[in-house]
C-alpha cells in the first residue's frame, strides 16, 4: 500500500516554512535540500505520513550513490516532487517514483532532443500538445526516480507513446497511475497499484 498526499503551498507562508523546517530538519542528513520552501513543505509532510500511518517517529533519511533518498534501517520507501503551487508525497512499503509538472508551452525541439522518435511523432500529431507532452515527461521523471537515475538516466530510455491517453497501465514490469489536477499532471510508478489519497492539512 502507498500512501500519496498531494498539497497546495500557495497560501503557506514564510514562518510556517521556518516552523516546519526546525521540526523536520533532524531527520534529514543533506540539510542543503531544506533551504528551498518546496523541499521544506515536501518534507514536512512525509515526516507527518510516517507518523500517522506507520507510526515512525525516529527515523534518518540518508542517499544512495545515485542520490535517491531512502529512510535507514527501514522496509518503507517515499518519493517527492513539486511544481508550481503544489508539492507531492508517496509514502509506503513498496519502491516508488512519483512526479508532478505544471503544464507549459510545447517546445519541439525539447521533445525531439529528449523523447523516443515513436512519442515525438505522437507529439506531432497531436491536439493536445502541451498535455500529452507534460504526460509523458511525468511518466519518464517517475520511472527514473523509482530507479534513483534522475534524469541523468536518459528521458529517452524508456518509450511511452502506447499509453500516453492511458491513466493507469503496466509497463516495464511497473504499475504507473497518471492523474490530471487543472493545469497540473502527476504520474505514480510503483510495484503496486494500491494508493490511498490521504487529505492533507497545514499546522504549524
Amino acid at each position: 500500500m502507498l500512501y500519496s498526499v498531494l498539497a497546495d503551498i500557495s497560501s503557506v507562508d514564510e514562518s510556517a516554512v521556518s516552523l516546519l523546517r526546525d521540526r523536520t530538519e533532524v531527520f534529514f542528513s543533506d540539510k542543503s535540500t531544506l533551504r528551498r520552501k518546496e523541499s521544506v513543505l515536501a518534507k514536512a509532510i512525509l515526516c507527518d505520513i510516517l507518523n500517522k500511518e506507520f507510526s515512525l517517529t525516529d527515523f534518518t533519511v540518508l542517499c544512495e550513490d545515485n542520490g535517491k533518498p531512502y529512510i535507514h534501517n527501514s522496509p518503507l520507501h517515499f518519493n517527492l516532487s513539486h511544481s508550481g503551487d503544489y508539492v507531492f508525497c508517496l509514502c509506503g512499503t513498496e519502491r516508488v517514483g512519483c512526479d508532478i509538472q505544471k503544464q507549459c508551452e510545447y517546445r519541439d525541439k525539447v521533445a525531439k532532443r529528449f523523447f523516443t522518435e515513436k512519442e515525438y511523432g505522437y507529439l506531432c500529431g497531436s491536439k493536445e500538445k502541451e498535455l500529452d507532452f507534460t504526460r509523458i515527461w511525468t511518466m519518464k521523471e517517475s520511472i527514473l526516480k523509482f530507479r534513483g537515475d534522475g534524469i541523468s538516466g536518459g528521458l529517452d530510455s524508456f518509450d511511452f507513446s502506447a499509453f500516453v491517453k492511458k491513466d493507469k497501465f503496466q509497463a516495464f514490469g511497473l504499475e504507473f497511475t497518471i492523474s490530471v489536477k487543472g493545469e497540473y499532471v502527476m504520474c505514480v510508478c510503483s510495484e503496486t497499484d494500491e494508493i490511498k489519497s490521504v487529505q492533507y492539512d497545514w499546522q504549524c
